[in-house]
């Protein structure tokens, strides 16, 4: 605004309202300006207000180095040494030792520093621009203070930055892998985990630092095709993301985060599980409980409930040393109640002990007196919420042919791997490889492709379903259970490459984002991608040994580095003709007096 009443042409006025103008649409829904962007081209594909502070900051530098080269030209400036120049420059010199002198203080230290200082720059900067006018100081006395205000404002924003993360955690322990990351896979990194905003399961954008890929990203420009499948997930979408590793924080933390989502996991403690009749005559169930060391041997913790066919319930107790027992069986000195013979281990961690030891998960049958058909399952629990846990049940025949519950109630079949006092660890034992061949496909649309993709018919090993018509889309309507070879020989962030060799024609899927920019080609000649299963890439492929190979080559990219070099050349043209000497003319003496 100072810039605009010393130096009034177009120029400075250009930028003043286009600073104007993008501090207004930055302020987003707030101001009702923005929402009329929606009706104007190219204008209405921006999402994110916070970038129109760009050109605002643009602006307000440009108008503020005007401003300080108006009123430095405006100044007279000493024939001999300045000595209140020095000075000036000896106080921010002291202020500087100071401030680093301070800068070990704590985050919330510095936040309340922040809630002044800037307007105690804003009130010197603006005595300084004052004397400037009244040609009380000189042009060095004002460089000066200037100067040292810009240096002690960024000295000051930049301080906290400094230290936050060695006062929170030092960075040796922050790129220290948890324990979590070492009971999964470390043969491969073609997989993905499902993780959540806490800290304790490795948020979103951590695990890239342990070579881990997450389904989730921290980002604030998401892609809303990549939201819209994550919010309505289902376990064959979980699976056919490639999702091989949930993690769930364990302690008091709100329902909303304490899993995937609750169309995946198996909880018959929670509600009533129902399926189709499944002829039974052992059930097995695979269970622990939690800080139950205090309870003896025989404590009823709960009980399992089957209804049959017939509309009778069969009722089984799950008891602590007989059915199932505590845990971390192995890292207490004394438990009142038995260790069970027949048990699964996994790797667990407890900061109470500070120590390592093997976890435990109880397997018991139950023998029913008659094979009978089970339509639904519920459990209960005597202990408190959360303090008993059924990992899974199974339905076995006389032929002894299993039938695992969470199969039948479509949820994904999930072992626990990893347990501590922070985090849990299941691994996904329904998931599929990052890429596969499908020999049947559909046309449909986005809106009935995640519906079809929810529902429990669907099998993504079987159908594909695409965005866009093909070739391959009406030939190959029957679904195969024939057995393809796929090979990931590449797999970078802007190349993949796969050897493939496929019984008959179809679609290899790649689980990876469709994103304009990804070119394909199989043999070497250029094949177009399909988006397929809503957001994934599928190219067609014929019967036969192919090597297929994904490159992105965005055209986004290429647009703007033609864009960067025209506007580099222009402007070396218009500077040599004597363009910036009309923008920036130096006022001569008579304009200075």
């Amino acid at each position: 605004a100072l810039t605009a009443l010393l130096r009034r042409d177009a120029r400075i006025w250009f930028f003043f309202l286009l600073a104007l103008f993008s501090l207004i649409l930055a302020l987003g829904e707030f101001t009702p300006l923005y929402q009329l962007l929606y009706f104007v081209p190219i204008f209405n594909r921006f999402r994110v207000p916070a970038r129109f502070l760009f050109p605002f900051i643009f602006s307000m530098t440009f108008l503020a180095a005007i401003c300080f080269d108006k009123l430095i030209n405006h100044l007279r400036d000493s024939t001999t040494s300045s000595r209140a120049a020095e000075f000036i420059a000896g106080i921010f010199a002291i202020l500087f030792v100071v401030m680093i002198g301070f800068a070990p203080l704590n985050v919330g230290m510095w936040i309340q520093v922040w809630q002044i200082l800037p307007a105690l720059f804003a009130f010197l900067g603006i005595i300084a621009m004052i004397l400037a006018l009244k040609r009380v100081v000189r042009r060095r006395e004002f460089a000066t203070v200037i100067i040292g205000l810009s240096l002690l404002d960024l000295t000051a924003f930049a301080f906290p930055f400094l230290t936050t993360v060695d006062t929170l955690i030092s960075p040796s322990e922050f790129i220290q892998a948890p324990l979590s990351i070492s009971a999964m896979d470390s043969t491969t990194f073609l997989y993905r985990m499902y993780t959540n905003v806490y800290n304790t399961s490795l948020r979103p954008n951590h695990q890239l630092i342990f070579d881990k890929q997450s389904a989730q990203a921290y980002t604030p420009l998401p892609l809303q095709r990549n939201d819209n499948y994550l919010f309505r997930l289902s376990p064959q979408m979980l699976n056919l993301l490639n999702v091989r590793y949930y993690l769930l924080p364990n302690g008091e933390v709100p329902p909303e985060f304490s899993e995937p989502t609750a169309s995946v996991l198996l909880d018959p403690l929670r509600a009533e599980i129902e399926i189709r009749s499944t002829p039974t005559a052992r059930v097995e169930i695979i269970s622990y409980s939690d800080n139950t060391e205090n309870l003896a041997d025989g404590f009823l913790a709960g009980e399992l409930e089957m209804k049959t066919a017939n509309e009778s319930v069969i009722t089984f107790p799950i008891r602590l040393g007989i059915e199932t027992a505590d845990w971390a069986y192995a890292s207490k000195a004394e438990i009142k109640h038995r260790k069970l013979q027949n048990v699964l281990s996994f790797p667990a961690f407890l900061i109470s002990i500070n120590r390592s030891f093997d976890g435990f998960k109880y397997v018991a049958q139950y023998t029913l007196p008659t094979q009978t058909n089970i339509i639904s399952i519920h459990a209960r629990t005597f202990l408190p919420a959360g303090k008993l846990i059924i990992e899974n049940i199974s339905l076995i025949d006389q032929e002894d042919k299993r039938s695992s519950l969470a199969a039948l109630a479509h949820r994904n079949d999930l072992a626990l791997v990893f347990k501590s006092h922070a985090v849990a660890v299941m691994e996904n034992r329904d998931v599929l490889p990052r890429a596969l061949v499908v020999h049947s496909a559909q046309v449909v649309s986005d809106d009935h492709a995640l519906e079809n993709m929810r529902s429990a018919d669907f099998d993504p090993r079987q159908t594909v379903l695409l965005a866009q018509e093909s070739a391959l889309a009406s030939t190959n309507t029957t679904p195969s259970d024939l057995t393809d070879k796929i090979e990931i020989v590449k797999y970078e962030s802007e190349t993949v490459a796969i050897n493939v060799t496929a019984d008959r024609a179809g679609y290899l899927i790649l689980a990876d984002t469709f994103y304009p920019g990804w070119e394909a080609y199989v043999d070497g000649q250029r094949t177009p991608i399909y988006r397929a299963d809503y957001i994934f890439r599928a190219v067609p492929i014929r019967t036969g040994s192919h090597t297929i190979i994904f490159e992105f080559h965005p055209a986004s990219f290429v647009i703007g580095a033609w864009i960067s070099a025209i506007s580099l050349i222009l402007s070396g043209v218009l500077a040599r003709i004597g363009l910036k000497k009309s923008w920036f003319t130096v006022p001569n003496a008579k304009e200075n007096s």
